[in-house]
């Protein structure tokens, strides 16, 4: 009995010896098809490409405002700078914005406008707002924010110009200033620092408000004329000139050109020898002349 029992028993553990055995075979032989299916595997490589997107343009673009009263509205901007030929045809969108909002950012927009680029600069239309130095302007070209300045360009109350085209400069000094109820005047002289005598002419803003006699008051009360004690608004309608002919129209008003009268002795100015004792007078009663009144 006891030796069966150890025949039998030998017999069980070389079988279990056998199917172990068989079992490792069969893994390391799963283990080298698995292998050897990797191995056989094809890994095929796509090209890949990159797109860079990038604003047209870097540099500056001038964005100004020009009311044509002072502190008047605009409903126009004028933008200079523009990159015609990188981002020709792209959309362009202007902002102006107030910087100290502190809301969101549509309540910060004063005014806004679209356009095309077709050239280095460009006008486009806004719905009326007034602009102020305070505000900024924001330049959107293709849809991104390119670097921009913003100025705000006032009326010029009295500019001298050469009317003989040869570039000289001058300038014009108010000497007196006088003002009362439905009149004004100014009486002036102007100067130059060329040696060289030339024609000149006067450009007189009316409506140019900001420009100071002496620091402390406007040399034009503005357009119209704000009403005084005893004196309703006006407009300035008549206009009387001293040693000077008009060489405008009333279709420049606000602005009135002048020049020097045509008798030779104050006619052109050179640094050796300013045209003196010059002036106008504009009231609310006659007319302003309808033509040019300078025969040169």
């Amino acid at each position: 009995m006891t030796s069966r029992r150890t025949t039998s028993g030998r017999a069980g553990a070389v079988a279990w010896v056998l199917v172990a055995a068989l079992l490792a075979v069969g893994v390391l032989l799963a283990g080298g098809a698995v292998d050897a299916s990797a191995a056989s595997l094809t890994v095929r490589a796509r090209s890949t490409g990159v797109v860079m997107l990038a604003r047209c343009q870097g540099s500056t673009v001038a964005v100004t405002a020009a009311p044509a009263l002072a502190g008047g509205s605009v409903t126009a901007l004028t933008l200079t700078g523009l990159d015609a030929t990188a981002c020709a045809g792209r959309p362009l969108r202007v902002e102006v914005v107030d910087p100290t909002s502190t809301g969101p950012w549509s309540s910060a927009v004063r005014a806004s406008g679209t356009g095309t680029i077709t050239a280095t600069s460009a006008t486009v239309t806004t719905a009326p707002f007034v602009p102020t130095a305070a505000l900024r302007a924001r330049v959107v070209i293709d849809g991104w924010t390119v670097p921009s300045s913003w100025t705000v360009t006032t009326a010029v109350g009295l500019r001298c110009v050469d009317a003989s085209g040869w570039g000289h400069t001058c300038r014009v000094v108010v000497d007196r200033y006088q003002v009362w109820n439905g009149g004004y005047r100014l009486d002036f002289h102007v100067v130059t620092t060329s040696p060289l005598p030339f024609r000149y002419e006067i450009a007189a803003d009316l409506s140019a408000t900001g420009f100071d006699v002496d620091g402390s008051e406007d040399a034009f009360p503005g357009w119209p004329v704000p009403a005084s004690p005893g004196h309703p608004s006006w407009y300035p309608a008549g206009m009387s000139v001293t040693n000077a002919c008009v060489a405008s129209s009333s279709a420049d008003l606000p602005v009135i050109r002048l020049r020097g009268s045509g008798t030779g002795w104050n006619d052109y100015v050179a640094s050796w020898a300013p045209a003196y004792s010059l002036g106008f007078q504009v009231d609310d009663a006659a007319r302003f002349p309808t033509w040019a009144g300078c025969s040169y």
